[in-house]
């Protein structure tokens, strides 16, 4: 893992995940993040990507190391 724990904007996510000539909105993200997070996620455990509102996403280490 490259950043653990580090806040990534919606903005960044947008930009390295897809081209330019893409007209993918913030939604698009939030959408990807969310059926991620269905993939990844265990059921009564934290999740393993923060929303850190106003400002993107974060990996949380953490909760990585008690499952």
């Amino acid at each position: 893992m490259r950043r653990p724990n580090q806040v990534v904007s919606l903005e960044v996510l947008l930009r390295s995940a897809w081209d330019s000539t893409s007209e993918a909105a913030p939604d698009v993200v939030r959408t990807t993040v969310k059926r991620l997070r269905d993939k990844i996620d265990i059921e009564g455990s934290p999740s393993l990507i923060a929303t850190k509102y106003g400002i993107g996403y974060a990996f949380e280490v953490a909760a990585a190391n008690s499952i």
